[in-house]
Formats: structure tokens, C-alpha cells, sequence
């Protein structure tokens, strides 16, 4: 599109595919969404859900994803490979959402 940052643009197509998981989601929006992956599309999506009102939970075994995922403020994110990590860490006040390796 003319007058858009390639920079800029580059993200316009992964954004799409992180907004996708908004409109397959079936479920409430008060509650705890579990992103399990914080890669580029993974770290999208959780902003994204995060912003819609879900409590996101990012979860990634690289400390620099998750660090990432703090810093664009999700507040919890979790290690799979800690030997401590339970799935059941990330219930609480809604359900789990697992949307696979984003």
C-alpha cells in the first residue's frame, strides 16, 4: 500500500495470522487464555487476546521469548521444562486455552 513503512508492512501479514486465532476462538473472553509458544506469532497473539480481556498466560521454554512477552507486558509467563510447571499453574479464574504451538 503506498505511503506504508515497509517496515511496517512486513508485520501486516503476521498480524493477520495472530488475529486469526480471535476469530476461531470460541470461548469467554473474562477468562485465562494459555499461549503456548511466544514467538513472533505467539507473542502477537497473546497481545492480541490479552487486549480483547483475556488473562494470558505465555508459555515458552526459551527465557528470551519470554522475557520478550514480559516486556510487551504479559504479566505471566511461564517455563515448560521447569521442573515445578504444572498445567495446573495456569488455571485460576477461567479456562485454560490451549492453542497449540504459536
Amino acid at each position: 500500500h503506498p505511503g506504508v513503512a515497509p517496515e511496517i508492512a512486513a508485520y501486516a501479514r503476521l498480524l493477520a495470522i495472530a488475529s486469526t486465532a480471535l476469530l476461531v476462538l470460541d470461548a469467554d473472553p473474562l477468562g485465562t487464555a494459555g499461549v503456548w509458544g511466544l514467538g513472533t506469532i505467539g507473542n502477537l497473539v497473546a497481545q492480541l487476546l490479552q487486549s480483547a480481556g483475556y488473562c494470558v498466560v505465555g508459555i515458552d521454554p526459551v527465557p528470551q521469548r519470554r522475557q520478550l512477552a514480559e516486556a510487551c507486558g504479559i504479566a505471566l509467563t511461564l517455563d515448560p521444562t521447569a521442573a515445578d510447571f504444572e498445567c495446573g499453574d495456569i488455571g485460576g479464574a477461567g479456562e485454560v486455552l490451549q492453542l497449540g504451538s504459536l
